[in-house]
């Protein structure tokens, strides 16, 4: 999951009009236009070693990747920006941690994506060496995801409502989709590799939703804000399925007094009844400074909760993980600096592991492919993108060269 540059909201759905009910049957998605592909040959392309970590701000340079997705320490693939050229969005991929980067060509957009290209707002997914996915939600009214069976060569077109987030977890993908006007559809979900995706409702109808997934449960957080209304629901809530999305219970949040609303929200890789939740107060939001984050953790899927030590004050919340050994990861971002914080011990203490001098929500693509890796894109927002990776569980983070630019 990553923030684009568009916008801070490609981790989160605005939803305001969806009429759920938590016990509808999956239907499948129906298709009125039969899938597209396009296939384009592989060259490789050179690139230097491995790096140290060194932040340095680069306002005049917006060269690094779009998006980047790994599923291993070293396997992984990138999708650069345009740099102002018409064939823009070329893919490449490296099997050792950036050492070559292939290029794989231009995967197929219908002409409205393009756009959500340009600006940075497509997003990308691969759940094995085979199977991925690039997807975007603005721009876009249908058509809005692309399918590779063959690691990133060719792609299918599917006929899919914008995608606003998607996460695989074993052999089945979830995706969260919405109209083109930002108005929420709903929960989609599929086996990997397959272009037949089924239906679930999502237990909640307005306001922002995020989602955390490990096995077969789902959590899903209805952001709060207790300014307007300070009641226990104005908050935020939280929905747990152990079913894959089919029945739900819910969960009340554990915000209160100051704490503001939840506002993030994360689920242990390696026991989804572990919950974590930031409790964010938004005030100075013009620059996020001085913030608060109260952080909550659940052992028993939300039933109950303790809070932890607070992580930061600055910035506001951007992404939250929970890597499955008790390491958790929140990017921050404000208009003085953004920061990765980390805790090895399950929010008792915390300390930064990454800050970038960047103005902006500079986070994205926030992701563990195992306890000890990790992967981070930044800054994705007005200087030139690095790739970060960590090898410890978030402790230490190195840069990985980039593909070349267009």
């Amino acid at each position: 999951m990553r923030l684009t540059r568009a916008a801070v909201f490609a981790i989160s759905l605005a939803c305001t009009t969806l009429a759920c009910t938590a016990h509808r049957a999956p239907q499948p998605v129906s298709s009125q236009a039969p899938p597209r592909s396009t296939a384009s040959a592989p060259s490789p392309t050179a690139t230097p070693g491995l790096t140290r970590t060194r932040i340095a701000e680069d306002d005049n340079l917006d060269f690094g990747p779009n998006a980047i997705s790994f599923i291993s320490s070293t396997h992984g693939w990138a999708l650069t920006p345009c740099a102002g050229t018409p064939q823009c969005g070329r893919l490449f991929e490296t099997t050792d941690a950036g050492g070559q980067w292939t290029a794989l060509g231009r995967p197929d957009l219908p002409s409205a994506a393009r756009l959500a290209v340009r600006e940075g707002a497509v997003d990308l997914y691969f759940a094995n060496a085979r199977n991925g996915y690039l997807f975007t939600s603005d721009h876009c009214a249908t058509d809005c995801l692309s399918l590779t069976r063959d690691g990133g060569r060719t792609w299918t077109v599917l006929p899919l409502p914008p995608v606003a987030q998607l996460f695989t977890v074993g052999a089945t993908s979830y995706a969260v989709t919405e109209t083109a006007f930002g108005k929420p559809v709903g929960l989609l979900t599929t086996r990997v590799g397959s272009a037949r995706w089924r239906r679930r409702a999502l237990p909640v109808d307005d306001g922002v939703v995020r989602l955390a997934v490990a096995r077969a449960t789902i959590a899903v957080l209805q952001t709060g804000s207790p300014y307007q209304d300070d009641t226990p629901s104005a908050r935020g809530r939280i929905w747990v399925s152990e079913d894959g999305g089919l029945h739900w219970s819910a969960e009340q949040v554990p915000c209160h007094g100051d704490d503001g609303g939840a506002a993030a929200l994360a689920m242990s890789a390696d026991d989804p009844s572990v919950l974590t939740v930031d409790c964010y107060d938004n005030e100075q939001s013009s620059q996020e400074q001085r913030t608060q984050h109260h952080i909550y953790r659940s052992s028993d899927a939300g039933q109950g909760w303790n809070q932890v030590a607070d992580p930061t004050d600055v910035g506001a919340p951007i992404a939250l993980v929970d890597n499955g050994a008790g390491h958790v990861v929140l990017a921050t971002g404000s208009g003085i600096r953004s920061l990765l914080v980390m805790s090895t011990d399950g929010g008792r203490r915390w300390r930064v592991a990454l800050a970038l001098p960047t103005v902006g929500f500079a986070w994205g693509n926030l992701r563990f492919v195992s306890r000890s890796t990790g992967f981070v894109l930044a800054p994705s927002h007005y200087a030139a993108e690095h790739i970060y990776r960590t090898t410890d569980g978030g402790r230490d983070w190195s840069t990985l060269p980039v593909p070349p630019s267009p």
